[in-house]
């Protein structure tokens, strides 16, 4: 029976009562608990007598990883981001204006330089605003005014005529 077993004389034969984690005949052959694969969502068993160890990836739990944890119920994305939940991780969809893993970064939406025309560019929470210099207006100065487009208000003295330009006017 090998040191495996405990043998037991019988007549004209003889028998072994195997010690935990083997069997066969004579005690000889090891028993592989993690032969059934009892490991769950890729988790690694490794044998251990008469039971097996699982080591679980990241984010799951449990005797055979068959658990995952809800990474979201900790509430890590910021900034308004909302959180998905996956197999053994998450994900954040950030608000307008933020980035990053959990919407910890806000975007400089300004450093894009959206204003046009020497408009002054204010960063806003997730966003921007433009000051537009005379003669321009628009949500990024874009749009030039027509200063001569109202006949009734001539800015041209006695009675010169108005030519529009491109952030300005000439008479």
């Amino acid at each position: 029976c090998g040191a495996q077993g405990r043998c037991t004389d019988c007549i004209d034969a003889y028998s072994c009562k195997c010690a935990s984690g083997y069997f066969g005949y004579n005690c000889d052959t090891a028993t592989t608990e993690c032969g059934s694969s009892p490991c769950q969502l890729q988790g690694a068993c490794k044998d251990n007598a008469d039971k097996y160890i699982c080591t679980c990836i990241q984010g799951l739990t449990g005797h055979s990883c068959q658990t995952d944890i809800d990474e979201c119920g900790s509430k890590p994305c910021r900034n308004g981001g909302k959180c998905t939940q996956l197999l053994g991780a998450f994900t954040c969809a950030c608000a307008a204006g933020w980035d990053g893993d959990t919407c910890q970064t806000q975007i400089n939406s300004c450093s894009s330089t959206p204003c046009l025309h020497n408009g002054m560019c204010t960063q806003n929470k997730g966003s921007y605003s433009c000051k537009c210099t005379n003669g321009f207006r628009g949500t990024n100065c874009a749009v030039d005014v027509d200063e001569c487009a109202d006949p009734l208000h001539n800015p041209c003295l006695h009675m010169g005529h108005c030519h529009n330009q491109l952030g300005g006017f000439m008479c």
